[in-house]
C-alpha cells in the first residue's frame, strides 16, 4: 500500500518545524528522507559528482542555518 501523500507532506512539515527549533535528529531524518533523490537529481542536472555533492550540501547547510 502506498503512502497517503497528504500525511507524507505533514509529516515533511513536522520535521522542518523541529528543524527550526534546533532539533538535529529531525534534520538528520530528513537528510535521510531526501538526500539520496536530491543527490541523483542534482547529478543528472550537473553530471559531475563532485558538484552534485557540494550542491546538496549547500542546499541541506541552508535547511539548518534558516
Amino acid at each position: 500500500m502506498d503512502p497517503d501523500p497528504e500525511q507524507e507532506l505533514e509529516a515533511e512539515i513536522a520535521l522542518m518545524r523541529q528543524i527550526a527549533l534546533g532539533d538535529q535528529r529531525a534534520f538528520e531524518a530528513l537528510y535521510d528522507r531526501f538526500s539520496g533523490i536530491l543527490f541523483s537529481t542534482a547529478y543528472r542536472v550537473l553530471n559531475n559528482q563532485e558538484a552534485a555533492e557540494d550542491v546538496i550540501q549547500d542546499a541541506f547547510i541552508q535547511i539548518w542555518e534558516k
